[in-house]
């Protein structure tokens, strides 16, 4: 939504053709990143994991969604790391790379 304001505003302040076609090629390239990368949209992780947890995420407020994905992460690293430790005598990658 920001984004989309700042675009608005800059479109507004384009004085020539040229600053407007300049814009445009840097919202097509910014469209095509946007789709490629993922982001770290608060709202699009809520819906996404909505969705994933199907007719029963519609019973969970967005503060409950947050909690989901929090706790999901955390134990998801935790495991990982454990496997990690299993796998490399007790040590993580990150503590191999270092």
């Amino acid at each position: 939504m920001r984004q989309d304001i700042e675009l608005t505003r800059k479109r507004k302040e384009a004085k020539s053709g040229k600053e407007l076609s300049n814009l445009n090629t840097v919202n097509i390239i910014n469209g095509a990143v946007l789709d490629i990368l993922p982001i770290n949209n608060p709202n699009s992780e809520i819906s996404r994991t909505r969705s994933e947890l199907g007719e029963i995420g519609k019973n969970f407020t967005d503060d409950d969604i947050k909690r989901i994905n929090a706790q999901f992460d955390f134990l998801s690293k935790y495991w990982l790391d454990e496997i990690e430790k299993n796998v490399f005598n007790g040590k993580t990658l990150k503590m191999i790379n270092k």
